[in-house]
């Protein structure tokens, strides 16, 4: 795929991430992915950066109460977290199945990542994403001996994450909110 090309697929799976929740129910064929708990991490540890992505039904399988989605949302965000667990967004389940069917069937996801969770503190990768679907992860990390294509494959997962990630706003209680403010520059 040209860089043109993915620039254009990270920007349209980045606009339907932000427009889904008004759009029609027409669309790909998700096979069930909808109503399926999603978990959805990217790490880099070279510089200890982790960015989740969750769904309802995740927040649901978590015993998250609340008779909607938004009072579920509400109720996990009110759990103080520190600065590591306060980097969790949460999707509606029609936004997440499109994203992990996207990285499925863009790049590859399946083809390319390995059955099971991510390896403590990466293994011997120096990024990876995961994604769980009922609590099934899979995980693709990056290493020198990946071809060029597999590469390309898991640069581009990662763009598309990061964007989808960035559009997703959110909110988070934290412990000691003057030190998180410090340990992100911010006053």
């Amino acid at each position: 795929m040209s860089p043109f090309l993915r620039t254009i697929s990270a920007a349209l799976i980045s606009c339907s991430i932000v427009l889904l929740p008004s759009s029609c129910a027409s669309g790909p064929k998700l096979d069930g992915l909808e109503s399926q708990s999603i978990r959805m991490v990217m790490n880099d540890y070279r510089i200890d950066l982790e960015m989740t992505m969750v769904n309802d039904a995740w927040l649901q399988r978590q015993g998250f109460e609340g008779a909607t989605a938004n009072e579920r949302k509400a109720a996990f965000f009110s759990v103080t977290r520190g600065k590591q667990g306060s980097t969790t967004k949460v999707l509606d389940n029609r936004q997440a199945a499109l994203l992990v069917n996207h990285l499925r069937e863009e790049f590859h996801f399946d083809n390319h990542a390995v059955t099971g969770s991510t390896p403590h503190e990466g293994g011997y990768f120096t990024s990876t994403i995961e994604i769980a679907v009922d609590g099934q992860p899979k995980h693709f990390g990056f290493d020198k001996s990946l071809s060029a294509q597999v590469l390309g494959d898991f640069k581009e997962t990662k763009v598309i994450f990061v964007a989808a990630y960035n559009q997703v706003y959110s909110l988070q209680s934290v412990e000691d909110a003057e030190g998180f403010k410090r340990e992100l520059g911010r006053r």
